[in-house]
């Protein structure tokens, strides 16, 4: 059983997460949301999920690789560089 970290749990998608993470059979370990520091989830999670806000991208990403765990970002709004950093950080994660 994976141990899942939603970011923006709270919103429509994260909700839908987690229960499309219950029905897989896996653990919502926790989630964060506006505001929320993404450093510990990701300490506790194998896998980060990322349905919160452009502007929160950097800091979750700089969270995921601290822990050496992958990220899956779904938010939406994102600019061209937002996409660098998706880019930098796939190279370490």
């Amino acid at each position: 059983m994976l141990q899942f970290g939603v970011i923006g749990h709270k919103g429509r998608m994260g909700q839908a997460l987690a229960a499309a993470i219950a029905e897989a059979g896996h653990d919502m370990r926790v989630g964060v949301d506006a505001g929320g520091d993404p450093g510990p989830l990701a300490g506790q999670c194998d896998v980060l999920v990322d349905f919160s806000a452009p502007d929160a991208l950097a800091a979750n990403l700089g969270a995921a690789r601290a822990a050496g765990i992958p990220i899956l970002v779904g938010t939406t709004g994102l600019e061209e560089a937002h996409f660098v950093m998706l880019a930098e950080a796939a190279k370490s994660i």
